[in-house]
């Protein structure tokens, strides 16, 4: 998809739009975009790591067709925690996702928070060390786990289930894969922790809402790398809404004014 460029997917969005709009019979209240990259406040993409869409005028293109609010794929789910999921309670929680990539989001007061420039999302594209240009998403997401994987077991494996089902019964290479991830995604999740102090985090996407030795070891970590004592036992859960959170905050950001 990345391959074909901007121009022919935005073609591709308002053509499934269209089809949408001719075989409803409701009203449709407008249209949410929730894509992985830079968004800044005013709804704008602003780099082009998957989606060739920095600075194409998105928006505007689709107008004619309803409301439409651009957002980012960290900051949509973040908004349905808030307002219907795990973190419906909390005036201010700190929102994770891990899968293919890794990102956060802070909720203050039930919104999320964008940063100046929309950049108040990129955990995962932090460099682990100081002139090493590897990240976070290179050791602890779903594709840097298989790639691991598959170096030290000599296996073919495509997807991270499949490496946390190995380490679930016992496999050497397995468990020392996903605790090798987990205990950098806890490091990087807890140094967030540490800044922003929220009430709970909330971890979401499709390995974010595992359950094993991921999940366990990335929790412990978090709780080691917190260094107040009081702040050590704050909440951290999955999402409610696992793959869906996405499609529930971008309809959300219609419906709330984005």
């Amino acid at each position: 998809m990345p391959a074909r460029g901007g121009e022919p997917l935005l073609e591709d969005i308002r053509s499934r739009i269209e089809s949408i709009y001719a075989a409803s019979d409701v009203d449709i209240a407008g249209i949410g975009i929730c894509l992985a990259e830079i968004v800044n406040p005013s709804g704008t993409v602003r780099s082009d790591n998957l989606i060739q869409w920095k600075d194409l005028p998105v928006s505007k293109r689709l107008s004619d067709l309803g409301r439409v609010v651009v957002e980012s794929d960290v900051r949509s789910p973040a908004r349905a925690e808030a307002v219907y999921g795990a973190g419906r309670e909390s005036d201010t929680f700190l929102y994770i996702t891990v899968g293919t990539g890794i990102a956060s989001c802070l909720v203050l007061g039930g919104r999320p928070f964008a940063g100046a420039r929309g950049g108040a999302l990129c955990l995962g594209s932090a460099p682990l060390v100081p002139g090493d240009p590897t990240l976070l998403e290179d050791v602890a997401s779903g594709p840097a786990i298989v790639a691991r994987y598959n170096a030290r077991a000599k296996a073919v494996f495509t997807r991270a289930e499949e490496v946390l089902k190995r380490a679930a019964s016992g496999d050497t290479n397995s468990s020392e894969t996903v605790h090798h991830a987990a205990t950098a995604l806890g490091t990087g999740i807890g140094i967030l922790a540490n800044t922003l102090d929220p009430e709970i985090i909330v971890v979401g996407g499709g390995l974010g809402s595992a359950d094993g030795l991921y999940w366990d070891v990335a929790v412990e970590t978090v709780r080691e790398s917190i260094w107040w004592e009081e702040a050590k036992t704050m909440p951290i859960v999955h999402a409610a809404f696992g793959a869906d959170a996405g499609l529930i905050g971008a309809a959300l950001g219609v419906v709330e004014g984005g």
